[in-house]
């Protein structure tokens, strides 16, 4: 057991995660989820899978017990009032899972979520590119690490990643690329791993039934959950143009306002670690119209000093034990 683990349990087991931390009353929690379900067995990412159901059941059951969850349309009443420990629920992308799987538990506890989508895998279903990263390793197997020899020295890896941890070396590789060499990259990986094209067609239809559609999306909406935008085809926004940001942003705001009649007040930045997204991502958020945007690099927000371009988000990771997620909730200036 690690140390955090071992410092959650304490916090938890002991009561502590009931005591306010320092400026506790003065921030609001918000938690970002992926995907709800069991990634064994699953050839796309793993990384993306926030929760069994059963867990995710629990910690909304915690959740509505001792936090006051609100929804997005109330967030700037919970930002400007005192109320007791505020909470947000927040899911990214759209996978059909949300709608199949967390909402009946959303419903069950009475508890509102917002669904950040990005348009574009509504519209045209397909895979992602870390999804379709990860099939193309899951496929190619032992013969992997050979494949990929090459790639390792070209982009200046310290060292030649295990095949566990071949997954994240790629991603990290290809969020750091600008946005006109990231076509380039994922070609170049499906001559090495799939040179055949073997993965298309399963690709194919693996993303017939991965995202929500639009149907499912108004059925959320309809019940009480917030939908807001998260671009239009998931790039980092910071490797892209002014022009080509401003089209993520405003084309999905846009794309939004037409299937829901009515356009989103908030949106979530792709990967959206500090590096992601810049000044120019904050001009065309202004421009398209949105009021708030969240990031995902941890921590919560202050609710004296709110930056609305920069709502801080807790990750809710596959692997949390109970502790770690109450602990994280509790105190989550030091655990988060």
């Amino acid at each position: 057991m690690n140390k955090r683990e071992l410092l959650s349990r304490l916090v938890t087991r002991s009561g502590l995660w009931r005591v306010p931390h320092r400026g506790a009353h003065r921030r609001l929690l918000a938690l970002c989820y992926h995907r709800i379900g069991d990634p064994s067995g699953s050839p796309l990412d793993p990384g993306l899978f926030s929760a069994s159901a059963e867990q995710f059941d629990r910690q909304v059951r915690f959740l509505k017990a001792n936090f006051d969850v609100v929804g997005l349309d109330e967030l700037p009443e919970a930002l400007r009032s005192s109320r007791d420990k505020p909470a947000l629920i927040t899911f990214d992308d759209g996978y059909r899972d949300n709608a199949e799987v967390a909402f009946p538990i959303l419903r069950g506890h009475r508890a509102p979520a917002t669904f950040f989508v990005t348009t574009g895998f509504i519209d045209t279903p397909s895979l992602a590119w870390w999804d379709l990263i990860a099939l193309m390793l899951v496929r190619a197997g032992d013969r992997a690490p050979k494949m990929l020899a090459n790639v390792w020295q070209t982009f200046r890896q310290d060292s030649v990643p295990s095949p566990a941890n071949a997954l994240s070396s790629l991603l990290r590789i290809y969020k750091g690329l600008p946005g006109d060499q990231t076509s380039a990259f994922l070609s170049d990986l499906r001559q090495r791993l799939d040179p055949n094209g073997d993965v298309d067609q399963e690709a194919r239809a693996i993303a017939s039934n991965l995202w929500m559609d639009w149907s499912m999306i108004r059925h959320l909406k309809s019940n009480g959950m917030s939908v807001g935008g998260h671009t239009v085809t998931h790039p980092v926004l910071a490797r892209l143009t002014p022009e080509a940001q401003l089209a993520e942003i405003a084309g999905c705001r846009a794309r939004l306002a037409e299937e829901l009649s009515e356009a989103p007040i908030a949106m979530s930045y792709p990967v959206g670690c500090r590096s992601c997204f810049d000044e120019v991502t904050r001009r065309a958020m202004t421009e398209a119209g949105f009021a708030y945007g969240f990031s995902y690099y941890g921590g919560t927000q202050q609710r004296t000093v709110v930056d609305v371009l920069d709502m801080h988000r807790t990750a809710v990771e596959h692997d949390f034990t109970f502790d770690r997620f109450v602990a994280v909730c509790g105190w989550p200036q030091l655990l988060a």
